[in-house]
Order: C-alpha cells, then structure tokens, then sequence
C-alpha cells in the first residue's frame, strides 16, 4: 500500500494595512514568499483578533507579521506593542513611506524588527518573509 503525503500547509503572515491597495498588494507579496496572508483593514480588526484568543495558543501566531506605519487611528508602532504585549514572539516589519532615523529608532523600541520603505516594497518584503518563512518551516519541521 502506498502511504498518502499531506501537504503542510503554508505559513500564516498577518497583514495590517488601511489602503485596499496596499493590503492587496502585501498579500500577494506574502503569497509570492510561500505564506498564505490573513489581511487586516486596521489596528482595531486585528485587537479584536486577538481578544478572541487565548494568549497561550502559540501555535496560532503567525510566521510573520507585516504592518503599515499610518494606520488611520492606530499606527504600526501601537499595533507592535499591543503584539508583543499579548506574547507574540515572531517577527515583525513596519512598512512606511518615511526614511527617517526617529522612524527606525522607534520601532526598534517597539519590538519592529525590520522598517521596509515603500519605495522598495516588493524586494525588501520577500527579503524579510523569505527569512521568517524559512525559519517557521524549520521551526515546525524541528517540532
């Protein structure tokens, strides 16, 4: 009897973007890199994402998370904390249009660990997922 292979499914990438455009465009990015994105339209849809759960479903939490800076109400900086406040321990990068050393030095403090820059979007996103969706597959591959 031949045994049946299944198909690990895809690494989840969080995507928190106010613009339609943009969020299309991260997800697809997301896909590109091997993940399969779970889009947010702001800061709030993804809070009350996280209220639904149980801080200690680890397994739950994304392979990455991607994120704008200029959310309408909440910005990615609040978003980052409010991750890591809840136990997120993956990685996080902020998308933004400013290439600023206040920018980058403040989303350090927060728990950012990559400022992608719009201008640049689609090469420095697949660089960050294709680093953290190798590491989430080793990760699982190792568990």
């Amino acid at each position: 009897m031949v045994g049946r292979m299944t198909a690990t499914p895809a690494p989840n990438i969080w995507v928190i973007d106010d613009s339609a455009p943009c969020r299309r465009l991260l997800s697809l990015l997301a896909r590109k890199a091997g993940g399969t994105p779970t889009p947010f339209e702001s800061g709030e849809a993804l809070l009350a994402q996280l209220a639904a759960r149980h801080r200690d479903q680890a397994s739950e939490w994304p392979a990455a998370v991607l994120t704008d800076m200029q959310l309408g109400s909440m910005n990615g900086l609040e978003v980052t904390r409010a991750l890591r406040a809840a136990g997120y321990p993956g990685p996080i990068a902020m998308v933004t249009a400013t290439d600023d050393d206040d920018v980058r030095a403040a989303a350090k403090a927060a728990g950012v660990n990559a400022v992608l820059l719009k201008a640049a979007m689609t090469v420095s996103v697949g660089w960050f997922l294709g680093g953290a969706l190798r590491a989430a597959t080793a990760t699982r591959s190792a568990a």
